[in-house]
């Protein structure tokens, strides 16, 4: 019975294999699908390292002001929500206002347009000069080519001489 079984064993081996097996076809419709939302990942990561352009937000910030802007890098960030990293922002000329960051909330469509509506801007390091302080708090801005919400100010300490202030936050919106 053993030799009969190994036989048999050894007949199975000796088969030959058949040339090519029958498969399936395949869709192409799953690896264009995984291509397609890699290629996503890699254009949102993309938007995050690549800064924008500067030109705009400063010609608007300049018009709105009546005094020249600098910015150094903008950045966009999508998460959690559309978000505009400004850094290194100067404001003046003789008297430069500087700000170490800038995050602008805007609405969508106005990062491409000539009028720039923030809903939110959020600034930390700001450096006033004393000339500065009569402007920012009673100075009126052109909201024709830039239009804030609300502004607010982190741990702002100002600089007035013979007079030392504690650091502030303020919280400033608009009147609409």
């Amino acid at each position: 019975a053993r030799k009969s079984e190994q036989s048999a064993a050894a007949a199975v081996k000796d088969e030959p294999r058949p040339a090519f097996r029958y498969r399936r076809k395949r869709s192409l419709a799953r690896p264009i699908a995984i291509g397609f939302f890699v290629l996503l990942i890699g254009a949102m990561i993309a938007l995050h390292l690549i800064p924008l352009d500067t030109k705009s937000f400063e010609q608007a910030a300049e018009a709105s002001l009546g005094q020249p802007v600098k910015i150094g890098e903008i950045h966009l960030s999508l998460i959690p929500s559309p978000q505009l990293k400004m850094e290194r922002v100067t404001i003046g000329s003789e008297f430069k206002a500087q700000i170490a960051t800038v995050k602008a909330s805007p609405q969508l469509g106005s990062i491409w347009d000539s009028k720039k509506i923030f809903n939110q801007l959020e600034l930390e390091g700001v450096n006033l000069p004393q000339e500065w302080l009569g402007a920012v708090l009673w100075g009126k801005r052109d909201d024709e080519t830039m239009q804030i919400g609300r502004i607010i100010v982190k741990a702002w300490q100002p600089a007035v001489e013979g007079l030392t202030l504690p650091p502030m936050d303020i919280d400033a919106r608009s009147e609409e």
